[in-house]
């Protein structure tokens, strides 16, 4: 399978037979077995430069050059719920804590941030 971009990926996730592909302003969710594009996330202003499921696989955080952390509903249509916000440079690194409560986040700003 080959999927064109129009610019430079950031990074790809692949979980359940789907391709999280992101780069530029938005998430892309591509089915892996047929090709297909299933939905853009958009939210975002700026480039995504990491993403990060919750343990349960319910949730999905992207964050990037706006300085957003956005929370995306998995299985209620991709909605994004809520817009963390607190980095004064590019977010660099997303993770959930293993009890899924608990958002913690890395930044260029040079500080981490876990956020409930």
């Amino acid at each position: 399978m080959k999927i064109n971009l129009r610019r430079g990926l950031c990074q790809v996730l692949f979980i359940d037979n789907t391709w999280f592909l992101f780069n530029e302003q938005q998430v892309k969710v591509w089915d892996a077995e047929s090709g297909k594009l299933e939905v853009s996330l958009r939210g975002h202003t700026k480039a995504v430069h990491c993403l990060s499921f919750d343990p349960t696989g319910a949730w999905l955080a992207s964050g990037g050059a706006d300085l957003a952390i956005k929370l995306w509903a998995c299985k209620d249509h991709w909605v994004c719920t809520r817009t963390l916000s607190g980095h004064e440079h590019t977010i660099s690194g997303l993770t959930w804590a293993a009890s899924g409560d608990q958002v913690i986040s890395c930044s260029r700003d040079q500080s981490l941030k876990v956020y409930s």
